[in-house]
């Protein structure tokens, strides 16, 4: 039910790693520095009722040869740095119900190209995804309500945004460096838009356009 902390840690030749159903917790350090460990498959509880999966702090951290993780059920947290400095994760599959993402969770996974965030999500942590620097494409679930700073900072390839009518706030910085973002798809109106942004949130060096509800809203220079 448990992996405790720093269990396989420093385990240099172990190559992947495969769990049954019920798995509770991955604790802290668990299998940081696994060099080798190429892939990971985890079993949660499959239904509503049971324990769900937490993963702690820096557990699959720097990890490099890691290129996919599959989560099948009942993941509820991915604690701070615990993907961070897998340089070639190409492939996570994050089952729904996983409420937050935190800190640096997923810092310079620089091949990952894609995510699909949960509906169930609700709070993503400062440089969760920071130099992931072929990331294309992020669709943030209602329900988010901020973005942090530098959450998805030096995501130099970033170019479709799509952003929910739940957020109250667009911290400094946290789509700093994403210079290949033109357009973004915004579930709210453009009075509300002005509201959540600041100077330097997105992008303030280029002509960027929103796609409120209600309209478009156009920039150059505020909020970015």
């Amino acid at each position: 039910r448990y992996i405790e902390t720093h269990a396989f840690y420093l385990c240099k030749r172990l190559k992947s790693f495969v769990t049954q159903v019920g798995v509770m917790k991955i604790g802290d350090s668990a299998f940081a520095y696994c060099e080798s460990l190429q892939s990971v498959q985890i079993g949660a509880f499959p239904n509503p009722g049971y324990p769900k999966l937490v993963i702690e702090d820096y557990a699959f951290y720097e990890c490099t040869a890691l290129k996919t993780v599959v989560i099948e059920h009942g993941l509820e947290s991915i604690g701070n740095s615990v993907f961070g400095k897998c340089s070639n994760l190409s492939s996570i599959s994050l089952s729904d119900g996983l409420a937050s993402i935190g800190k640096s969770a997923f810092y310079k996974c620089t091949n990952l190209q894609s995510i699909e965030l949960p509906d169930s999500l609700r709070e993503i942590g400062e440089r969760a995804f920071e130099y992931c620097a072929s990331l294309t494409d992020v669709k943030i679930p209602e329900g988010v309500s901020e973005i942090k700073y530098l959450t998805f900072g030096n995501c130099s390839s970033l170019e479709t945004l799509t952003l929910p009518g739940s957020l109250d706030k667009i911290e400094h910085l946290a789509f700093y460096q994403c210079k290949k973002i033109y357009q973004i798809d915004y579930n709210g109106t453009c009075s509300k838009w002005y509201l959540v942004t600041s100077f330097d949130s997105i992008r303030y060096d280029s002509y960027v356009s929103v796609k409120c509800t209600d309209g478009w809203y156009h920039e150059l220079g505020r909020p970015w």
